[in-house]
């Protein structure tokens, strides 16, 4: 998944193994690379897309503050 928050752009790469939950694999926003974050599983792509997209909002809006 390609976003953008704020006026950064990011992009999520998730991976779903055939009958286990999805898990965010990588995170890159910028240069900034986070390898296996602690972002929640989810039971497909969707949900764990909403996680992703939660876990950056909440990184860059502490990073503001």
């Amino acid at each position: 998944m390609d976003a953008t928050y704020g006026h950064a752009d990011y992009r999520v790469t998730a991976w779903q193994p055939q009958g286990k939950p999805a898990f965010v694999f990588l995170i890159a926003i910028g240069e900034r690379r986070l390898l296996q974050p602690n972002v929640p599983e989810g039971k497909d792509f969707d949900e764990v897309m909403r996680n992703a997209a939660a876990f950056v909002e909440r990184l860059l809006d502490g990073e503001a503050g």
